[in-house]
């Protein structure tokens, strides 16, 4: 069985590579948003709102939000929100695997080639231009990287919920804006959450969207002491089991509710 799911992450890997123009645009479109970025926070430093934090910092947060994690995120539950509304996830049901891993699959093989064909020379042009810091130590960047795993795990269980919409909703084209809406305000993907006044913080703190980006950028950063990154663990491991609960409980309830539209 995890042939299957292994074959399908390297399908869609090599089947993203023939697209050679759009991983050109794909570059420069994000490298220019890059640029932008990196102007705004200059700006704001010459006029010296530093806000506890230094321009490097600010700078590193950026590249590994905009180059590290955004290139390897996964959406799942939108791919099974389009096979709901093209009719195909009727015929999917009779494939004897999990249908969410198998979606899963997918999107990491896009992810792959993201990351290797995007990422990673994005990565080293913004070493570069922007002087990324290295992580502060080999513990700090081991943990980096379990956080980020874990962060993954919660963003893929919260776009399978949100994307099971479509076994209720004629046309939920508006849910993946809203989810990216969410995660860009409450996950700090766009603006560190250094830089939220106290309410919006605290609104912040209660959701698992800061789990996904922030607390771990942080962690590469070296900004949080160790007690504190075994807290965020225990958060992100919290939200996992809770958001795996509904995931579960939603899909047990849509299977018994498949309304093919437009197959």
């Amino acid at each position: 069985m995890k042939n299957v799911y292994n074959s399908t992450v390297l399908k869609y890997a090599r089947s993203m590579v023939i697209y050679r123009m759009n991983i050109i645009s794909n570059i420069v479109s994000e490298m220019i948003l890059l640029f932008v970025q990196a102007s705004i926070w200059q700006t704001l430093f010459k006029q010296g709102k530093h806000l506890g934090t230094t321009l490097s910092e600010a700078m590193t947060y950026m590249v590994i939000a905009t180059v590290f994690l955004k290139s390897l995120q996964v959406f799942p539950g939108q791919s099974i929100s389009k096979s709901v509304y093209n009719g195909d996830i009727e015929l999917e049901f009779y494939k004897p695997i999990s249908l969410v891993l198998f979606y899963t699959s997918q999107e990491i093989g896009k992810s792959i080639f993201q990351f290797v064909l995007t990422g990673i020379p994005m990565f080293i042009i913004s070493i570069l231009f922007f002087g990324v810091l290295p992580p502060k130590d080999t513990v700090y960047f081991f943990f980096f990287l379990l956080t980020s795993f874990l962060g993954f795990i919660i963003l893929i269980l919260f776009d399978c919920i949100l994307g099971y919409s479509a076994f209720w909703v004629m046309n939920n084209w508006y849910i993946p804006r809203i989810e990216s809406a969410l995660i860009i305000l409450f996950g700090g993907s766009t603006i560190p959450l250094w830089f939220y006044p106290q309410w919006l913080l605290k609104v912040c703190n209660i959701l698992p969207f800061r789990y996904m980006t922030f607390d771990v950028i942080n962690i590469y950063l070296g900004r949080v002491s160790i007690g504190a990154i075994f807290n965020i663990l225990l958060m992100q491991l919290f939200w996992i089991v809770l958001l795996l609960f509904f995931e579960r409980l939603i899909w047990m309830r849509a299977k018994k509710k498949i309304t093919i539209q437009g197959g």
